[in-house]
């Protein structure tokens, strides 16, 4: 709903500034607006990328090195048996799932695939769910970042123990 839209947009677009990345959400969120769905997606998958991963750490973006860059900068962790909250898990799923590879000449995935979108061999065309999928995984990333760095800040400052 509308109501969720606009709360989300502020929330993402406040919290995205400390990543240098504001004008580029700004331009997603203009695309999602105007129905534009290939060029929200094309936007939001980097942005994705620059808010999870540690570029001056990390140098590929496979899945091993996203939950790597979640488990050390983040604090989440995966066990396993995939018993994890539900943000950990959504988050889990969708990393997975924007990362993986596969080789070209097996059969397209059905989900949303950074790998074939941005190589151009998609011809599934991203939807309007997709755009609203990342715009929220993008939120959840943001948020879990900002009150980890309000715990640090008030363990810093003698607040926490």
């Amino acid at each position: 709903d509308k109501k969720f839209y606009t709360s989300m947009k502020e929330n993402i677009q406040t919290k995205i500034g400390n990543y240098n990345l504001y004008e580029q959400i700004k331009q997603s969120f203009m695309s999602f607006e105007k129905e534009l769905y290939y060029p929200c997606v094309c936007g939001l998958l980097p942005i994705f990328e620059g808010i999870v991963v540690d570029s001056k750490s990390v140098k590929t973006y496979k899945w091993e090195s996203i939950e790597e860059s979640l488990k050390k900068k983040y604090k989440i962790y995966f066990n396993k048996n995939n018993e994890t909250n539900l943000e950990e898990y959504t988050l889990r799923l969708m990393s997975k799932m924007l990362t993986q590879t596969f080789d070209f000449d097996q059969i397209e995935p059905n989900e949303l695939n950074r790998h074939w979108l941005l190589h151009g061999r998609a011809e599934r065309l991203p939807t309007k769910a997709d755009c609203l999928t990342l715009f929220n995984i993008i939120e959840l990333v943001l948020n879990i970042k900002h009150e980890n760095s309000l715990n640090k800040k008030q363990t810093t400052e003698g607040g926490l123990q």
